[in-house]
């Protein structure tokens, strides 16, 4: 088999199913489950080796329910990279990560990763940190960012951020990200 053959689609219900098996995961994120291949395979009403046929591990079952998420954000941040005012784009775009970062956990876990499981997320996460890359270069441009900051630097910060947010003591997690997000507006941007 050439390996640089075309694929065909799957059958349909092979892709039925991987359907049924990503709603169930996404149901049990969102309930607060633990995902577990055999839980997934029982919520899914599919059997377990079905589940393995699709994803192998875990890890490839919770990076395919993010990867949506990061073409959003790659999307959001050319758009920024090519507004005409690149600060307040750049604000809007860290602004809009950081709200992914706080309200999505399995996105930020993966994220995270420093070796993700699969090779599309890899993809995706550089399309995402070369796009947020050229939205740095353009800010730089106008003489406002500090030039030592790389874009992984700053999708760091914002994890961090995200992470310190949700364990705020006694407030609430939007008025603690405002309040240490403008924290890394103030060291990142000058004037």
């Amino acid at each position: 088999m050439n390996a640089d053959a075309p694929q065909a689609p799957p059958r349909r219900d092979a892709a039925r199913n991987r359907a049924q098996i990503l709603d169930a995961a996404r149901r049990m994120v969102a309930d607060g489950h633990s995902v577990q291949l055999n839980a997934v395979a029982r919520e899914a009403d599919v059997g377990v080796g079905t589940v393995y046929r699709h994803f192998a591990t875990v890890d490839e079952l919770l990076e395919t329910l993010v990867l949506d998420r990061f073409r959003a954000m790659t999307t959001d941040a050319r758009r920024a990279a090519e507004a005409p005012h690149p600060v307040p784009a750049f604000r809007a775009f860290l602004r809009s990560a950081l709200a992914v970062y706080i309200d999505d956990e399995v996105f930020a876990s993966v994220a995270a990763t420093p070796q993700p499981a699969l090779e599309e997320t890899q993809v995706a996460r550089a399309a995402l940190l070369a796009e947020f890359g050229r939205l740095l270069q353009h800010v730089g441009e106008t003489g406002s960012l500090r030039p030592s900051i790389s874009a992984a630097d700053a999708m760091a910060l914002i994890c961090g951020i995200a992470y310190a947010a949700k364990l705020a003591p006694g407030r609430s997690s939007e008025s603690a990200a405002d309040r240490y997000l403008g924290a890394l507006l103030d060291g990142l941007l000058l004037g």
